[in-house]
């Protein structure tokens, strides 16, 4: 038996005003038995949860790309029955099983379906529409974005007047108000995750580290026969998903025998962006809602001067940094502003701003003139939001001509959507402006390229103090580091983010920085090319292959400019091991596809080798 049923998700209160905006109207079939295992949209009637409904890939038109993290894919994606655009997060489940994120991905289903469906949503958070698997993939279903992330916007402008900080910070809030009511803590609150709705509003989204802070608060939203919500261990998720077994998870931290919520989670792990991570986290105690509040201070912080306050060359630094509290408030940082942000930074979250009570947090003279009753109802500033013609296009196709579902034909249509971009001179994030963005390569260090005897002497002190204090330095054959970051590199559907190292010689190393292991070297040759897409967004071309580059920090025209000039320096050079590795055949082999652990043998069992090779 079956009901055909529209109902719609509104963005604020459809009964007591006529102008509420209508975010999603979904058409389907609600069934009384239903063997997808997903979560899915439910009414309510009279408190009662209705049958769920079926959805699979295939009840959708996958359009484009809307972004990459580090182990999932967002897609723009138009349903079938209905016509209405969604995004979908895309989650491959034998990255799951491999890099131990089950029970991060268990978590984000458990915390999004409960805010969404037990406690009705905010307009400043993301909502959970549905979720749903196949043999190879999960799927999540949420709201789509149209302006992007709030760090796009702050890196086209370099920052905000001070009431358009005040604005976001006060969205922000609200937000966190809202999910720490009902016992939830984000942990990974940066401006790449607060999104901009298309009515200019924000959207607090990526749960994958939040946590359940306090479980009175929290209302789990579970329902019978929902295989996925209710695994407990590595084993039950393959024994549902029929995922084979692989020895690379029988050393798992989420072992076949650690429950997923056990108390053994509720302790910090370090999670999230570093630039934002509370000293807390670092420390590894329990975390509450103050570890959210530190990150508020870091965005307001960044929206104001252009810059988060803690910054240096790598996370090891970056870390000492925020446990020292070591930052300076630029000139000419207004007062009011520079005494909130003072009592976020604070490295005691009992001591924090608004840890006791947020109303004295919301009551600070920086929110003045704010009506916090009426939060959701301000006016957004006027910023020049700008919506990527892409997804304007998407919209307006129709989903006749496109195959539905995410097969091997659809993942090739959307890679190549991404690389038919507009070129990145008619792009408006990629203005005139900022394609002058000087190298950062300090200019003692190009000074180093003539390799006269005073050069020589001050690359000697160089390369001594890097031995001693850059814990990479292990991986880049005693080569003097001119440029090094954080990398997302994306192979096949999923990224990884890796530590790249551009060194003299040259050289383009990248290490996984988790396990201390160096992955491999991007291969010079003389039609070595990089190509800037977008702030974030670099290629970088070589004969065999394409390497696909996202910058968290939104350096790529930097990157690109770092590698032209180290690739202009060592022209002769480049040519004529080119040349070498052509006739001999060992052009763009990966040497170090084996093993280069910094921790030797033991963090690997007996004759182990890695399979990940990239």
């Amino acid at each position: 038996m079956s009901v055909e049923v529209q109902f719609s998700v509104y963005d604020g209160d459809p009964q007591s005003s006529t102008e509420a905006q209508t975010l999603s109207t979904f058409s389907c079939t609600l069934l009384e038995t239903d063997e997808n295992k997903g979560l899915s949209l439910r009414l309510r009637k009279n408190g009662e949860k209705l049958s769920k409904l079926r959805k699979r890939a295939s009840d959708f038109c996958f359009l484009r790309i809307l972004g990459e993290g580090a182990y999932s894919t967002v897609y723009l994606a138009k349903e079938l029955n209905g016509g209405q655009t969604q995004a979908i997060k895309v989650v491959q489940k034998d990255f799951v099983i491999r890099h131990q994120k089950l029970a991060a991905t268990v978590r984000e289903k458990h915390v999004l379906a409960s805010l969404t469906y037990e406690r009705g949503g905010h307009p400043f958070v993301t909502r959970l529409y549905c979720t749903f698997h196949d043999p190879e993939r999960l799927y999540f279903v949420t709201d789509v974005a149209h302006h992007g992330e709030l760090m796009v916007a702050l890196n086209r402008l370099g920052s905000f007047d001070v009431c358009v900080c005040q604005f976001y910070a006060a969205e922000i809030v609200a937000a966190l108000e809202f999910i720490h009511k009902y016992g939830v803590v984000h942990r990974d609150v940066k401006p790449d995750n607060i999104l901009l709705r298309k009515n200019g509003h924000i959207m607090l989204t990526d749960f994958g580290s939040a946590q359940v802070y306090d479980e009175s608060l929290f209302v789990d939203y579970l329902e019978e026969n929902d295989s996925l919500f209710q695994i407990r261990n590595l084993r039950q998720f393959r024994k549902l998903t029929e995922m084979p077994t692989s020895s690379n998870t029988s050393s798992s931290i989420e072992s076949d025998e650690q429950l997923i919520g056990s108390e053994s989670t509720r302790r910090a792990t370090f999670v999230g962006t570093a630039q934002y991570v509370s000293p807390e986290m670092l420390r590894g105690d329990e975390v509450g809602p103050p570890c959210d509040y530190w990150a508020l201070g870091a965005i307001v912080f960044q929206m104001i001067s252009g810059l988060a306050p803690f910054r240096a060359i790598n996370d090891f630094h970056l870390m000492n940094k925020i446990q020292k509290l070591d930052f300076t408030f630029p000139p000419n940082f207004p007062d009011i502003a520079k005494d909130f942000v003072s009592k976020l930074l604070v490295l005691d979250p009992a001591t924090r701003l608004g840890s006791s009570n947020l109303n004295e947090l919301k009551c600070h003279e920086f929110f003045s003139g704010i009506k916090w009753e009426h939060v959701t109802d301000m006016k957004p500033p006027n910023i020049s939001l700008s919506v990527s013609a892409g997804i304007v296009e998407a919209e307006a196709t129709t989903t006749n001509a496109i195959e539905p579902g995410l097969n091997e034909r659809a993942l090739n249509r959307l890679m190549n959507l991404s690389l038919m971009e507009v070129e990145p001179s008619k792009q408006p994030s990629l203005s005139s402006e900022i394609l002058n963005v000087a190298v950062d390569i300090p200019s003692d260090m190009v000074e180093l390229f003539k390799m006269d005897k005073k050069a020589m002497a001050v690359r000697q002190r160089k390369l001594e103090k890097q031995r001693k204090e850059n814990p990479y330095h292990l991986f880049v054959q005693d080569n003097l580091i001119i440029r090094s970051g954080f990398i997302d590199k994306k192979k096949g559907l999923f990224s990884r983010r890796r530590m790249f190292l551009l060194t003299e010689g040259p050289h383009l190393f990248y290490v996984d920085p988790n396990n201390m292991e160096l992955k491999g070297e991007v291969p010079w040759s003389p039609c070595m090319r990089t190509e800037v897409k977008n702030f974030r967004s670099f290629f970088v071309h070589t004969p065999k292959r394409i390497y696909y580059l996202f910058d968290p920090e939104s350096r790529a025209v930097e990157w690109c400019k770092a590698i032209e000039q180290v690739k202009l320096r060592y022209a002769d050079k480049i040519a004529e091991s080119y040349a070498r590795a052509i006739k001999d055949g060992t052009f763009g082999m990966n040497k170090f596809k084996k093993s280069s652990n910094y921790f030797g043998d033991k963090r690997k069992k007996s004759g182990e080798s890695d399979k990940n090779g990239e």
